[in-house]
């Protein structure tokens, strides 16, 4: 599908939506991490939406597994309002952690923006 349509990029998730650490198969990330790169090459980009799964020490583990792969962003991997978890997850990775797109809080964003709590702000119009 990637040669038919030109993609130069491919978005997957990771974890399961708000989970709690959980999967949303076991094993499925640690597995789907490596292999997307495998498949895809280096000349595709590949980036990682986490849903909201993680606490702090899990979301540095899976955005370690992240980096060893050169995706281009970690999304969302700590409850979207937690934003002092997420801020944790960015200062201790060095792939940009991305989220807001769940957040309508104009006080939020400031301190998301403020605060370094994420690399990639990402305001949805539509909250």
């Amino acid at each position: 599908m990637i040669e038919e349509t030109g993609a130069k990029a491919v978005k997957f998730r990771v974890g399961g939506r708000m989970s709690r650490n959980a999967d949303a198969m076991p094993g499925r990330t640690e597995k789907l991490i490596p292999l997307a790169r495998k498949t895809l090459g280096d000349e595709i980009a590949i980036h990682a939406d986490a849903n909201s799964s993680y606490d702090p020490p899990k979301a540095i583990e899976v955005g370690r597994m992240l980096e060893d792969i050169d995706a281009v962003y970690f999304e969302e991997p700590c409850p979207f309002d937690h934003l002092e978890d997420t801020k944790r997850v960015a200062d201790a990775l060095t792939i940009p952690v991305a989220g807001g797109e769940q957040e309508y809080s104009q006080r939020r964003f400031r301190w998301m923006i403020y605060n370094h709590g994420v690399d990639i702000v990402q305001p949805d119009l539509h909250y």
